[in-house]
Parts: C-alpha cells; sequence; structure tokens
C-alpha cells in the first residue's frame, strides 16, 4: 500500500477501504461501490477528464488489460463517466483538482496521489502484478 507524491492531505489512505459514496452515470444514480466491483483494480481517476495523459492511460491498458479497470469521477458531464455534480465525494475523497486512487479487488486503496501523473501508480502496478518480489 502507497501514498504517492504529490500527497493528499484528507481523504482515504492506502489501506483504508475506499468509502462508498452516491454518483451519477450517464443519468442513472449510482453508487460508487457497484461501479467498483469485480476481481479487479480498478484505477480511479479524479478530476477533469481531459486532464489525464492518454499515452500513460493507453499504456496501461495495454499491459494490464485483464487486471485493471480505468474507472473516472469528474464533476463535468461525460458519457460513461461517473459524475460527481456538487463535488461532495471528491471533497471526501481529498480532492481538490485532480488524484487518483487504485483500488484493490477487496475495495481497499492500494495506491494513491494527487495529480495527474500515471507514473507512480505504473509503478505500483510494475511491482506488484507483473513483477511480483520473490519470498525467501
Amino acid at each position: 500500500m502507497v501514498n504517492g507524491e504529490p500527497g493528499l492531505r484528507r481523504g482515504p489512505r492506502a489501506g483504508d477501504r475506499l468509502p462508498d459514496a452516491p454518483v451519477v452515470r450517464d443519468g442513472r444514480a449510482t453508487w460508487l461501490h457497484a461501479e467498483i466491483t469485480g476481481p479487479y483494480f480498478h484505477l480511479l481517476l479524479c478530476g477533469p477528464t481531459a486532464s489525464w495523459d492518454r499515452a500513460q492511460l493507453e499504456g496501461i491498458a495495454e499491459r494490464y488489460a485483464d487486471l485493471v479497470v480505468v474507472i473516472r469521477l469528474t464533476r463535468e458531464r461525460v458519457p460513461g463517466v461517473l459524475r460527481d455534480a456538487a463535488g461532495a465525494v471528491l471533497h471526501q475523497l481529498g480532492v481538490s483538482k485532480a488524484a487518483q486512487f487504485l483500488i484493490r479487488p477487496d475495495g481497499h486503496v492500494g495506491f494513491r496521489c494527487g495529480g495527474t501523473d500515471l507514473s507512480g501508480v505504473v509503478e505500483y502496478l510494475r511491482r506488484w502484478l507483473i513483477d511480483p518480489p520473490m519470498c525467501v
């Protein structure tokens, strides 16, 4: 479990269970936990959708296609994206501009950090999913 840089001052820390909260997807009310289900890691990208580097996201999608699902949470109305129009959920997560949370299949935060640079989450995934440490 890793709290990356830049750090977040508030919200769930690595190791904490991601809090549930009401959100909207395509005009339909739902819950954050209902949208983050299944035997996958969920990369929750919080903030404006245009902020994220397309090449980094494509690299993650290509390398971890069967292991990681990308979910977006924003105040914007974007098809297929979780919407938090009032910003209450983003505030609960400690997000002021942009942040990322890698949610483990058990619903706990494995990695989190502020900003849109996905280098930290890529390193986390590389370490734990592709090159696991050898047990002695």
